[in-house]
């Protein structure tokens, strides 16, 4: 990971809302609360298939937030095949707060990547309302936002 910010929320952010109170976001624990308070590391596992298949599982089995820990686990996965270019991400929560309601799942949340040298050749494939691809994402995102839809070099596709 290239420029990694702490204040960013990877590999997921949830927006919870406890009662009529206001939404919150909350992400994977901080390796500085994780130090303190064992129940909020993560437990990390990766398995290999003899075709060379790499599993990675990364598992939370409570989350801190400004209401307290929850015991909201998530799990996430990531699938890694040789020699194919596409990764496969999940995510998987299981929700034991009764007074607290998930409202959405952002998931997966990267930042600072880029494959080689350069970014400019990358394309970000986002899984996105219909599905997101955008090509030199870095320029694109920086780039003034177009002045009505259809517009500048963003695009979205569906598969179906």
């Amino acid at each position: 990971m290239k420029n990694w910010f702490r204040n960013r929320s990877m590999p997921f952010a949830l927006m919870l809302r406890k009662g009529s109170e206001e939404p919150f976001c909350v992400g994977a624990p901080a390796s500085r609360e994780a130090a303190v308070n064992n129940k909020l590391k993560p437990h990390i596992s990766l398995a290999s298939s003899e075709e060379g298949i790499s599993d990675i599982r990364m598992r939370y089995e409570y989350l801190h937030s400004p209401v307290g820990d929850l015991h909201i686990a998530v799990e996430i996965g990531v699938r890694i095949v040789p020699g194919d270019p596409e990764t496969v991400w999940t995510i998987r929560l299981e929700h034991q707060e009764p007074d607290i309601v998930v409202e959405e799942v952002r998931f997966p949340c990267l930042f600072g990547v880029y494959w080689g040298e350069t970014w400019q050749d990358d394309t970000l494939v986002y899984p996105f309302n219909a599905g997101e691809k955008i090509t030199n994402a870095v320029e694109t995102y920086a780039a003034p936002l177009p002045s009505s839809i259809g517009s500048g070099r963003i695009t979205s596709t569906t598969t179906i």
